[in-house]
């Protein structure tokens, strides 16, 4: 970017250009901002220029050495990726957008994962699959349909504010365990019904979603016209990213081993899921430790333990099992530890989010199931925020008793849910919380 520009708007936003130059962690917030000042003006080809070169000085950041914490979720540096991405799809440059996109959602993946190209993800998917990928800027809401066949790029006036709106309405809705859904029936409206046509054909999609509806449950999302909830149509999974998506897709586990690891000795739920296997292995209480989690090569592992949700620093989210004898705190494995592994002959994990104090889910498992994906680990089964702790873990011992009838992890998932749904009265409730990331295939 010229100088004379660049200085003006480091000006205006209260920067100092030869400040900014000393201190090159500021760059990336300058050439941001000068960007969407061309924008503005109409000068999409400066933007462009201003774009590439804030995330050139970003990705220097990045790449030093930064402590424990590194860049936050939440830096407003990351918008450099956002803002990149809906000037490509202005300008019509789809690979672009696509790309600049995922490395956008790379944000909360704890470690760095090859980004897929469009062109790759369209030949990964089977015919009766969809991804929907989903990017929420301020003012519209951008939806991504990739298919075997092609991708379909569909805008929606939906506004950022908004849409955090509904979601928040939806855990309302799901924690009342209500027989109307009006927010899933939003939801609905917003992202499902536009890509009817789109979606023809598909038994299976995949969600990607934006930060803004990480949260959201895409199983439960209620169409009003044939009165259905999404999983009654659709096996439905997720995954933060679209590469993490297709990366494990096909790899299987020949082991056949199963371990079950929770944090509590006596936990009952933890040993009847143990008890649906053939051989399992059941370790609880102070033999569950993180030296057992991070070396296990089980095909299928259960992790009952309490979690922590580190919103600005997803690496640092935590799954906290039992210290080892005289090594205080050593208990506690973070998502970084996890995702740095490989863990190759892993094909299940289960994320079984233990809170004693309450009767209700806390944050939920995303972060740590993202770790586990990073890891190689195919598909990972994880949990949202909100819902009944008693119900949900029985939901998972089903889910267990699925597999050992050799039915897929999705469909497993997709018919304890069916199930859950005729038995409650069709309402909302803990079947909604369950989440499969990855693939199963």
């Amino acid at each position: 970017a010229a100088n004379a520009p660049a200085a003006a708007i480091a000006a205006q936003h209260g920067l100092d250009i030869a400040v900014a130059r000393r201190d090159r962690t500021r760059l990336p917030q300058l050439y941001l901002r000068l960007a969407k000042a061309n924008i503005v003006s109409g000068r999409l080809d400066q933007a462009e220029r201003a774009l590439t070169a804030g995330m050139a000085a970003f990705d220097e950041t990045r790449a030093r050495p930064t402590g424990i914490t590194g860049i936050a979720a939440f830096d407003e540096s990351w918008e450099l990726y956002e803002t990149a991405t809906q000037l490509a799809i202005r300008r019509g440059d789809r690979e672009r957008a696509f790309a600049m996109a995922e490395r956008g959602r790379a944000r909360n993946v704890v470690a760095s994962s090859p980004i897929t190209s469009l062109a790759n993800a369209q030949r990964s998917q089977a015919a009766d699959q969809a991804i929907v990928a989903m990017n929420q800027f301020d003012d519209e809401l951008v939806l991504w349909v990739i298919r075997q066949q092609g991708t379909t790029i569909v805008r929606r006036p939906l506004r950022r504010a908004d849409a955090r709106d509904i979601v928040a309405r939806q855990h309302d809705e799901i924690r009342l365990q209500t027989q109307q859904p009006a927010a899933s029936a939003a939801l609905f409206d917003e992202i499902l019904r536009p890509l009817s046509a789109t979606l023809e054909g598909a038994t299976r999609i995949v969600f990607v979603p934006d930060t803004a509806y990480n949260d959201a449950s895409f199983a439960a999302l209620w169409d009003r016209t044939t009165r259905r909830y999404a999983v009654e149509k659709w096996t439905v999974t997720g995954a933060p990213t679209v590469s993490l998506a297709l990366s494990s897709a096909g790899r299987r586990s020949e082991a056949e081993s199963v371990l079950v690891l929770s944090a509590d000795a006596n936990d009952h739920t933890a040993q009847l899921v143990a008890s649906s296997y053939p051989g399992a292995t059941f370790v609880g209480g102070a033999e569950a430790t993180r030296s057992r989690l991070l070396s296990h090569s089980s095909a299928i592992l259960h992790v009952a333990a309490h979690a922590h949700r580190n919103a600005a620093f997803p690496s640092w989210s935590q799954l906290r099992l039992n210290d080892e004898p005289g090594l205080k705190y050593s208990g506690t494995v973070v998502g970084r530890d996890i995702a740095t592994r490989q863990m190759p002959n892993t094909a299940l994990v289960v994320l079984d989010e233990l809170t004693p104090e309450q009767s209700y889910r806390t944050a939920g498992t995303l972060d740590l199931a993202t770790a586990f994906l990073a890891a190689g680990v195919p598909a990972v089964l994880g949990t949202l925020p909100g819902a009944d702790e008693r119900s949900t873990r029985e939901l998972m011992v089903g889910f267990h008793r699925q597999l050992t009838a050799q039915v897929p992890a999705a469909e497993a998932l997709a018919r304890v849910q069916r199930d859950a749904l005729q038995q409650n009265g069709r309402r909302l409730g803990a079947w909604t919380a369950l989440v499969l990331y990855g693939s199963d295939r």
